[in-house]
């Protein structure tokens, strides 16, 4: 990240931090227990890592255990961290820690939000209405 650029979401998980800046790149810092950082790694960081990604980000939720996103500009949603009850909603509850972005399961449209706590996470999928 250069000095030049801004954050655009920032979001607070219990123990770690990530947020999108202003190229729609994410990044996370703080304790990078259960992978919840998205670098391919459970080790702290101090400063801001730029996640291992699939594309461009739109929104980045730090959540207790898990950390989930929605590309930009299509809106896809990601997840990761610990998957105890399939938290990282890749279609297998594996109790094991995802440490890179893993795309939610299933091909049910775009989504409008995505949120994470605790042990679930949740998201709206639809269409906006413009009129």
């Amino acid at each position: 990240m250069t000095d030049s650029e801004v954050w655009l979401n920032v979001s607070c998980g219990n123990d770690h931090t990530c947020a999108v800046d202003s190229d729609n790149d994410a990044w996370c810092w703080g304790a990078g227990g259960n992978g919840v950082l998205g670098i391919d790694s459970t080790d702290n960081q101090t400063t801001p890592q730029q996640i291992i990604s699939p594309s461009k980000w739109k929104v980045i939720i730090a959540g207790t255990v898990a950390t989930c996103g929605l590309t930009y500009p299509d809106a896809a949603a990601y997840c990761w961290g610990y998957d105890l009850f399939g938290t990282v909603g890749n279609g297998i509850a594996s109790n094991d820690d995802v440490k890179v972005p893993t795309q939610v399961a299933g091909n049910v449209g775009s989504w409008l939000d995505i949120d994470t706590n605790g042990l679930a996470s949740v998201g709206i999928v639809g269409t906006l209405k413009t009129d």
